[in-house]
């Protein structure tokens, strides 16, 4: 009985030392640009629209008004995020987000949702929009920097500006010209 106590005593503190020294390998095996890669996932999952913005936009981030604070708040909850691929030069992201990208078309082309745009400030008119919305996933290139074990990703990148906010900057980029040129009568 003493030698079998013995043995599973030897046997389960070999798997001890197996399990743990293979998961302290593992965190030794990430390198630099997979630990970075996986900062905007984490920053994401926390929710931090500021920390997002920054990463997206740089110092242009300061300029971000309260509406838009709040419309990250509704949107990124539903953004999904991995990495799918690290080459040498690029972080292959999948991402998954609502489709927004006609959210300005579909609100100027409803009287019903104008009003109600404008009773509410637009939460309410965006955040079921958002719950509404269709997903689209795609796969956004984000290249990246390594030197001397400092990694530098640039996520000011259109198309993965375009991917995490399911499309509304571009659809706002889209709805400001074209208010322009109806303004000019062109």
């Amino acid at each position: 009985m003493l030698k079998k106590a013995k043995y599973l005593l030897a046997t389960t503190l070999v798997l001890c030392a197996v399990g743990c020294s293979s998961a302290d390998a593992e965190v030794e095996a990430a390198s630099p640009v997979e630990l970075a890669s996986v900062e905007i996932i984490d920053i994401l999952e926390a929710g931090d629209t500021n920390a997002i913005a920054t990463l997206i936009l740089g110092d242009m981030a300061e300029v971000f008004s309260e509406e838009e604070d709040m419309f990250f708040d509704l949107l990124l909850p539903y953004v999904e995020i991995s990495v799918d691929e690290i080459t040498d030069t690029d972080i292959v992201y999948e991402i998954t987000s609502p489709d927004i990208s006609n959210i300005f078309v579909d609100l100027l082309a409803s009287e019903e949702a104008m009003a109600a745009f404008e009773d509410d400030d637009g939460e309410q008119f965006m955040n079921d929009y958002v719950e509404q919305a269709e997903s689209i996933t795609e796969l956004i290139s984000v290249p990246y920097e390594e030197i001397d074990g400092e990694v530098t990703i640039d996520y000011s990148q259109d198309e993965f500006i375009y991917a995490i906010t399911g499309g509304i900057f571009e659809a706002y980029i889209n709805f400001v010209y074209a208010i322009m040129f109806d303004a000019l009568d062109f």
